[in-house]
């Protein structure tokens, strides 16, 4: 990853601001799916989690949300 190309000065390998993963609108974290054995799963991509600080972290990152 190149900070040549990084505008909005966040470390992404975008060209724009416009285009910034971090300046993206961001939505709220998703409830958790439990599974049957009291397990956290993301709606969004079906990732399993132990517990629910693990579930936040996972959404806070991989889909950036508050």
């Amino acid at each position: 990853m190149s900070d040549e190309n990084d505008e909005c000065g966040c470390g992404c390998d975008t060209e724009s601001e416009s285009e910034c993963k971090s300046t993206a609108p961001r939505v709220t974290i998703p409830e958790p799916e439990m599974t049957k054995d009291k397990k956290y799963r993301c709606p969004l991509d079906q990732e399993v989690y132990d517990n629910k600080e693990d579930y936040d972290m996972h959404c806070k990152e991989e889909h950036y949300v508050l």
